[in-house]
Protein backbone atom coordinates (compact mmCIF):
# COMPACT_ATOMS: atom_id res chain seq x y z
CA UNK A 1 0.00 0.00 0.00
CA UNK A 2 2.92 2.45 0.64
CA UNK A 3 4.94 1.82 -2.09
CA UNK A 4 1.54 2.44 -4.29
CA UNK A 5 0.50 5.49 -2.63
CA UNK A 6 4.05 6.23 -2.93
CA UNK A 7 3.84 6.17 -6.89
CA UNK A 8 0.64 8.60 -7.11
CA UNK A 9 1.14 12.20 -7.71
CA UNK A 10 1.34 14.33 -4.29
CA UNK A 11 -2.69 15.91 -5.09
CA UNK A 12 -3.91 12.37 -5.42
CA UNK A 13 -2.39 11.55 -2.67
CA UNK A 14 -3.81 14.38 -0.05
CA UNK A 15 -7.01 13.49 -1.76
CA UNK A 16 -6.85 9.53 -0.58
CA UNK A 17 -5.74 10.52 3.09
CA UNK A 18 -8.18 13.41 3.33
CA UNK A 19 -10.83 10.57 2.89
CA UNK A 20 -9.15 7.93 4.71
CA UNK A 21 -9.26 10.33 7.30
CA UNK A 22 -13.23 11.69 6.89
CA UNK A 23 -13.80 7.92 7.21
CA UNK A 24 -12.03 7.54 10.25
CA UNK A 25 -13.62 10.69 12.06
CA UNK A 26 -17.06 9.75 11.02
CA UNK A 27 -17.21 6.21 11.18
CA UNK A 28 -19.60 4.50 10.62
CA UNK A 29 -20.86 6.19 7.04
CA UNK A 30 -21.57 5.11 3.94
CA UNK A 31 -21.71 5.39 0.16
CA UNK A 32 -20.47 6.95 -2.16
CA UNK A 33 -17.64 7.44 0.29
CA UNK A 34 -17.55 3.58 1.85
CA UNK A 35 -18.65 0.48 0.71
CA UNK A 36 -18.77 -2.89 2.32
CA UNK A 37 -17.14 -5.80 0.39
CA UNK A 38 -17.84 -8.59 2.39
CA UNK A 39 -17.65 -9.74 5.57
CA UNK A 40 -15.22 -7.16 7.79
CA UNK A 41 -13.66 -6.00 4.66
CA UNK A 42 -14.92 -2.37 3.53
CA UNK A 43 -13.45 0.09 1.04
CA UNK A 44 -12.83 4.08 1.04
CA UNK A 45 -13.52 5.00 -2.54
CA UNK A 46 -11.30 8.33 -3.52
CA UNK A 47 -12.55 10.06 -6.76
CA UNK A 48 -9.52 10.82 -8.66
CA UNK A 49 -9.58 12.85 -12.05
CA UNK A 50 -9.44 10.06 -14.10
CA UNK A 51 -10.37 7.07 -12.30
CA UNK A 52 -11.52 5.74 -8.56
CA UNK A 53 -9.07 5.02 -6.13
CA UNK A 54 -10.15 2.22 -3.80
CA UNK A 55 -8.66 1.35 -0.09
CA UNK A 56 -9.87 -1.62 1.19
CA UNK A 57 -9.33 -1.83 5.29
CA UNK A 58 -11.55 -3.96 8.22
CA UNK A 59 -12.88 -2.71 11.49
CA UNK A 60 -11.19 -4.43 14.59
CA UNK A 61 -13.50 -4.33 17.74
CA UNK A 62 -15.49 -1.70 18.24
Amino acid sequence: MRDWLLSLPKEERRQIGKDIAYVQYKWPIGKPRVDHLRGGIWEVRTSLESRIARVLFAVSGQ
